[in-house]
């Protein structure tokens, strides 16, 4: 019986040793876990406040993507334009160099009708002075 009770106490012993063991990290992983899900917390706070900054750049570069084409494409009528219109301003110029032309030598033709008919004028004044 004596036996019966010393064994009874030394399991009693382990047990209540183990127990504490037990015990003693239960607490640990509990305030372990605390601190993970403390983590996890800030953890997700940051990823959604990541994903709603993505998803603002992501609107951003779409709307400069679509802003951009637009003014490229505004930009490249302008540049067509801009052609055209050289096209035309040196088809005029090239035109009034030709009309200016046209009239420097009209001038210079009346020009020179008129010194003959002045000419003319004067030796027919001088034939009436030398008749008279």
């Amino acid at each position: 019986h004596a036996e019966a009770l010393a064994f009874q106490t030394t399991k009693a012993n382990d047990f209540e040793h183990t127990r504490l063991i037990v015990t003693a990290e239960v607490l640990q992983l509990q305030a372990r876990k605390k601190q993970l899900e403390a983590e996890l917390a800030e953890v997700n706070q940051h990823l959604g406040t990541l994903k709603i900054r993505q998803k603002r750049v992501e609107e951003d570069e779409r709307m400069f993507a679509d802003t951009y084409s637009g003014m490229l494409g505004t930009m490249l009528m302008d540049q067509e334009q801009l052609a055209s219109t050289i096209d035309d301003l040196s088809r005029d110029t090239t035109n009034a160099r030709a009309v200016q032309k046209l009239l420097v030598d009209y001038q210079a033709i009346l020009g020179g009708l008129q010194e003959k008919e002045v000419q003319a004028v004067g030796e027919q004044q001088v034939e009436a002075y030398v008749q008279w």
